[in-house]
C-alpha cells in the first residue's frame, strides 16, 4: 500500500516532476508528494512522512481536509495557506504550483496511481 498529499492552496495544487531513473517507466511524469508504506504504518502515516521526505513540507504546514482511495493508493488531501516552496529530495528534479484546471491537461505525463484519485476526488470522467 501507498499513499500521499494532494496539497491545494486557493485552486492551485503543488506537483513533482520525478527524477530519471533506469527501471522506472514513470520517470520525468508528474505526481503528487507520496509513496510506499513501511511496515506497521498507516496509510496516514506513510502519506505524512513521504511528503514530508519529498518535499521538507511539515503536516504542521497544511490541515488535511479529506483523502480517495483507490485499491493500492490513498490520496489525502492537504490545504495550505500559502504556496509554500519544497526542497525537492532526490526522486524529483522539479516542482510547480498549478491551477486544478491544468491537471487534466498533463493526464498523460502524470502518474496514474495520483492521476486516479484526482479523478475520483474531482469526479472527472474520461
Amino acid at each position: 500500500m501507498g499513499a500521499g498529499v494532494m496539497l491545494l492552496c486557493n485552486n492551485k495544487t503543488l506537483i513533482l516532476k520525478r527524477a530519471n531513473y533506469k527501471h522506472d517507466r514513470f520517470s520525468g511524469y508528474w505526481n503528487f508528494p507520496g509513496g510506499q508504506a513501511e511496515t506497521n504504518e498507516t496509510t496516514y502515516q506513510t502519506a505524512l512522512r513521504e511528503t514530508y521526505e519529498e518535499t521538507c513540507i511539515s503536516h504542521t504546514k497544511y490541515k488535511v481536509i479529506n483523502h480517495v482511495e483507490s485499491k493500492m493508493y490513498t490520496m489525502y488531501v492537504g490545504v495550505v495557506e500559502y504556496e509554500i516552496e519544497p526542497i525537492l529530495d532526490s526522486e524529483h528534479i522539479e516542482w510547480k504550483w498549478v491551477s486544478i484546471t491544468e491537471i487534466p491537461n498533463l493526464r498523460h505525463r502524470f502518474h496514474p496511481k495520483d492521476w486516479k484519485c484526482f479523478k475520483r476526488y474531482y469526479k472527472i470522467f474520461d
